[in-house]
């Protein structure tokens, strides 16, 4: 297996998900020089803007992980085997840039989800921090969205 592939950096749930993955891709696969797998702490330390909260991140930057990830490289059958893999050892991979994707837990339906408003607030944060005035992807100014959250909070709504 190609060294780009290592596994001892990262803990055993870490390690369990790209062990999956290696296996999955086959013995001869190629990071195309770049090393495929970060766990969180080590990924937060880099400073990346998306996935410092995933179980595992995949640096899949022109290896043989690329088409498995990226939607962008029109494999699409290759993204859905990677993620019915996961699925069925309980997370979700998400697509954070064209060069690197995120492995996430499944929700647990046991632990109560975040209000609507809440999940807005969030988001609405996480876009202003990406964007500024602008949402990301969105002709929605920040400041409509503000002022929606603030309106459905408003005492007579309730």
């Amino acid at each position: 297996m190609s060294a780009d592939f290592a596994v001892d950096q990262l803990n055993d749930e870490e390690r369990k998900i790209a062990n999956a993955i290696v296996e999955m891709l086959g013995e001869s696969c190629s990071g195309g020089g770049c090393r495929a797998f970060y766990g969180a702490p080590e990924w937060r330390t880099r400073g990346e803007d998306w996935g410092n909260d995933a179980v595992l991140v995949i640096v899949h930057d022109g290896g043989d992980l690329a088409p498995f990830c990226n939607w962008y490289y029109g494999q699409h059958k290759c993204v859905e085997e990677l993620q019915g893999l996961l699925d069925k050892l309980g997370y979700y991979v998400e697509q954070c840039t064209s060069w690197y994707s995120a492995v996430y837990r499944f929700p647990d339906p046991q632990e109560e989800a975040p209000s609507l408003l809440d999940a807005l607030r969030f988001l609405l944060a996480d876009y202003e921090a990406i964007e500024g005035e602008k949402l990301t992807g969105s002709s929605v100014p920040a400041d409509l969205a503000r002022a929606a959250i603030a309106a459905a909070l408003a005492p007579d709504r309730e």
